[in-house]
């Protein structure tokens, strides 16, 4: 095998970790929990491709560049199998990922991206370990 096709076959594996189905309300939580670590919506990033995804919704997602860089990225309404996908591919050129023109592809769906935001994800971390300290409080 050759290193290319290594590596490609080692992110499509990742990929395919990346979402595993949760409840509505499990959902509306963790998009609270990203969208207050999200800052303003932006054209366009560097992006040099993914370590993991999540979804977040019917077609929002949390896409990790790096286990410490993330975008909450959120697709046309058309791209509702998002909860349920095994694995995306994220399409995009010249190591920019860019708002309006570039797709995640989702169950065979070329789902286009309406909306790109950096996510701060130390702060991320501090939501993810208070609400964890308070379900265990109740």
């Amino acid at each position: 095998m050759t290193s290319s096709f290594k590596t490609v076959v080692l992110a499509l594996a990742v990929l395919a970790l990346g979402s595993a189905q949760a409840s509505p309300e499990k959902y509306k939580e963790r998009l609270a929990q990203v969208m207050n670590n999200a800052g303003p919506p932006v054209g366009s990033v560097i992006y040099h491709g993914t370590y993991s995804w999540e979804a977040l919704g019917d077609h929002s997602m949390l896409l990790w560049e790096t286990p410490q860089r993330a975008y909450f990225v959120d697709l046309d309404s058309i791209c509702d199998e998002l909860p349920w996908a095994n694995a995306i591919v994220v399409d995009f050129r010249n190591m920019t990922l860019d708002s309006k023109f570039d797709n995640i592809l989702v169950g065979g769906r070329r789902c286009r991206i309406r909306e790109l935001r950096a996510v701060d994800v130390k702060g991320l971390r501090a939501t993810q370990r208070q609400a964890k300290d308070n379900d265990h409080d109740d």
